[in-house]
């Protein structure tokens, strides 16, 4: 087991200043952080990649959408802008070694309507997420897409919803696939859901219908446990509660970057 912890309990972005915090996180135990992508700049993330590497920190990333990257907006030059900004994200994610992305992408934080999601507006978040996660499929990044509260965001704030989010998804890129000439970056056969929760349901059980994908139990799977996440495409959908399982005792907190079982 690997323990990691969330940057934003210091800063938004990644400076200078933050070496001797991460210098002290690694002397406490820590094996990984979890760093925030706001800022682009690939020079940049390269340049924490290798400080990251010389403190043996592991890493996963998380980023949240400003309004005018809105992936629900009722303009398609917004809902473009939308996606090309998360393939920046996700280059920049590669770029710093993260194998998975975290946060809520499917709709601009802050952002609200007075009413929750539309058909419409649940069809625009699919076909949004569908095409970062084909993009960031080619990078080896994984999506982990967060279910937050209804304080933050009006789009998918409960497990249900995460779940039908992250299916419709992966349903939605399975016909993509199949529409696609093939080319070397196509979607892997290989996709997969994970969901952290609090409770665990029959979909984080069982096998999907189709063959190559497949849906792990919160415990299955870690940002910073064994196994490799390459060319692997996946929507998750995680949440800050704690994942109750009989056996299994689970360390979490709030700004912890991945909850992972303690077995007894």
């Amino acid at each position: 087991m690997k323990y990691g912890i969330n940057l934003y309990l210091w800063a938004d972005d990644m400076h200078d200043g933050l070496m001797p915090v991460l210098e002290k996180l690694k002397k406490m135990g820590y094996d990984g952080v979890e760093v925030p992508i706001f800022d682009l700049d690939l020079a940049k993330w390269k340049l924490w990649a290798k400080r990251l590497d010389d403190l043996g920190l592991e890493r996963t990333a998380n980023t949240v959408i400003a309004p005018e990257h809105n992936p629900l907006s009722a303009d398609p030059k917004v809902r473009d802008a939308a996606y090309q900004h998360m393939r920046g994200v996700v280059d920049a994610c590669a770029a710093v070694g993260s194998p998975i992305l975290c946060g809520p992408h499917q709709v601009a934080l802050g952002v609200f309507t007075g009413k929750g999601a539309t058909e419409e507006e649940w069809k625009r978040s699919i076909d949004h997420l569908r095409r970062v996660a084909e993009y960031a499929a080619g990078q080896g990044v994984v999506l982990a897409e967060e279910v937050v509260n209804r304080f933050e965001l009006y789009h998918v704030n409960v497990l249900d919803q995460g779940i039908r989010l992250a299916s419709t998804s992966i349903r939605s890129m399975r016909t993509s696939k199949r529409r696609m000439p093939p080319t070397p970056s196509a979607v892997p056969a290989t996709a997969s859901l994970t969901f952290t929760s609090p409770r665990t349901t029959a979909a984080s059980r069982e096998p999907a219908a189709s063959r190559g994908t497949q849906l792990l139990a919160p415990w299955a799977t870690s940002a910073t446990t064994g196994g490799s996440q390459s060319r692997r495409s996946a929507i998750s959908c995680r949440t800050w509660q704690r994942p109750r399982r009989s056996g299994d005792r689970c360390s979490t907190a709030r700004n912890s970057s991945r909850l992972t079982p303690l077995r007894s």
